[in-house]
């Protein structure tokens, strides 16, 4: 997918789900993340909605085998809140996102990386909608909570400082 074959993608995706489904049934977690691979080539390729369909399919099985407290179904939720997002539908997209970080705090702790993963989410959510103050806030929490799990020199602390920066910038605080 990365290289750009997006229609071999689809097609072995395609043929995996297919396969999954034919050598395990219907129901079982590895059809749901073939669900949740398949509809990441189709958002990667602009076709939200037959992402948003198979991140539904994945969430709905998710649900019923692993019940509404996993780290999957929250990862789900962020998945269709991003689908959303691109889809310019912004108050259905943070109401997700606003899901996930609470279910990601309620089932990894609230040290976990996984919530430092939710925090940012939602933060370039509310700083795409002009909500800098809002996202900052999230933003640093998120850079606080990573210096103590991972260490201040951990990659995915400079990924949130950079996302830091650039919510400064858009607040005209950089440069000045």
């Amino acid at each position: 997918q990365a290289q750009g074959k997006y229609a071999e993608a689809q097609e072995l995706g395609e043929k995996s789900l297919a396969l999954s489904i034919k050598l395990l049934g219907e129901e079982h977690p590895d059809v749901a993340q073939r669900y949740h691979n398949l509809a990441a080539i189709f958002h990667t390729q602009g076709n939200y909605p037959q992402a948003r369909e198979l991140n539904e399919r994945a969430l709905a099985l998710w649900i019923k085998l692993l019940g509404e407290e996993h780290p999957f179904v929250a990862r789900s939720f962020q998945n269709l809140a991003r689908n959303l997002r691109e889809q310019g539908k912004d108050s259905e997209a943070q109401e997700l996102y606003e899901k996930a970080l609470a279910l990601s705090t309620k089932v990894l702790g609230e040290d976990h990386p996984g919530v430092a993963r939710s925090l940012n989410n939602l933060a370039v959510h509310l700083n795409e909608q002009g909500k800098y103050t809002q996202a900052q806030v999230l933003y640093e929490k998120a850079t606080a909570l990573l210096d103590k799990v991972l260490g201040e020199e951990h990659p995915n602390v400079a990924a949130i400082y950079s996302n830091l920066a650039w919510n400064l910038y858009d607040q005209g605080e950089i440069g000045q």
